[in-house]
């Protein structure tokens, strides 16, 4: 990745570019963020430290985000537009390469935490989900040219370039993800269970307005997929967020997770159906559970993890081996119960 010192260097040329007078670093990770000011509103300046998309394909975003907004049906960041009129900016970075620029609406609310996880909360959830999918299947791009990548091609799944020295179990788990993943690309592909996802939708996506209601932001990993998957995903994301730090070590985990499944799934199903059958749903909660893991495997602070969540991931190996598609022994039976509609 691009040192941030680099980008920090021209970060506020290119903030002019959109016409934004003065900013301040907020994030630094995949891309660095920066807050600025436009006017008399607050805006998210948001520079990548690498290539990660095609202009085409950010352009794809910025157009979801455009449709969202103005359709006016979920809160949302807009995308915003340069002074040239155009939602990206183009610099070359360090080695000659091409980085896209973009810049969001920032969305001023409160952050979600650990008082918000209530069942109730966790419901709602589902149910944002679920709207989100209602409006994917509402939008049609601009330019049928500049599309989101397709879920399988995401680099969240690029399993192939693992350093198997770093875990025992990376090199046994990313051959058990790509297994998944082709089980689950023969699905057949309909608008009502496949188009844009959010793809990324946990509590650090998202916060709450003075009301209460969700906005959400941040749709750098928006891809084109199976619906079924984004609520996986979604599940999975929040069940590894801040809002559950501190169950392993109360011992409630199984059990806040087994609410956590039961309520996403209950919330979303009162807006929508599924799209694909119990098993099928099933299979992409395996594969966005496995990924998880994969990618604690891949990072090297992974020893400074707590020792239950490594035997967790030698448990979930081990049973995938053997062929079984549960992650503890009840958690399957609480999917498939939730999504042939028994609770």
């Amino acid at each position: 990745m691009i040192d941030v010192e680099w980008i920090e260097g021209r970060a506020m040329g290119i903030a002019r570019a959109f016409g934004i007078k003065s900013i301040e670093l907020v994030q630094a990770s995949r891309n660095v963020i920066y807050r600025g000011r436009l006017g008399e509103r607050s805006v998210a300046l948001r520079l990548p430290r690498g290539t990660y998309w095609s202009l085409g394909e950010i352009r794809s975003e910025a157009d979801f985000g455009r449709f969202l907004k103005e359709e006016g049906r979920l809160k949302v960041s807009r995308p915003v537009e340069s002074l040239e009129g155009d939602h990206v900016v183009t610099i070359e970075g360090p080695k000659g390469e091409l980085l896209h620029v973009t810049c969001w609406e920032w969305m001023e609310g409160r952050s979600i935490n650990n008082e918000d996880a209530t069942p109730e909360f966790f419901e709602k959830v589902g149910r944002l989900v679920a709207r989100f999918h209602d409006a994917a299947e509402r939008y049609r791009p601009r330019r049928e040219t500049e599309l989101r990548p397709l879920w399988k091609d995401s680099p969240l799944l690029d399993v192939g370039t693992i350093d198997a020295m770093k875990h025992p179990d990376s090199l046994r788990m990313a051959e058990l993800v790509n297994k998944v993943i082709e089980r689950v690309d023969c699905i057949e592909k309909t608008d009502a269970n496949f188009g844009v996802i959010h793809a990324d939708l946990h509590v650090r996506n998202m916060n709450l307005d003075t009301e209460g209601a969700f906005q959400v932001f941040d749709f750098d990993n928006c891809e084109r997929g199976y619906f079924a998957s984004d609520l996986a995903n979604a599940i999975l994301s929040n069940l590894f967020s801040p809002l559950t730090r501190g169950w392993r070590e109360r011992g409630v985990f199984e059990e806040q997770q087994q609410i956590v499944i039961e309520r996403m799934i209950r919330g979303y199903r009162s807006v929508r159906e599924l799209g694909v059958g119990s098993d099928e749903f099933w299979d992409f909660f395996l594969l966005r559970h496995a990924v998880t893991y994969y990618h604690y495997l891949r990072d090297p602070r992974f020893d400074e993890r707590p020792d239950g969540l490594k035997e967790e991931i030698g448990a979930f190996v081990r049973l995938m081996e053997e062929g079984k598609t549960e992650l503890v022994d009840e958690a399957r039976e609480w999917v498939l119960k939730m999504v042939n509609g028994k609770c």
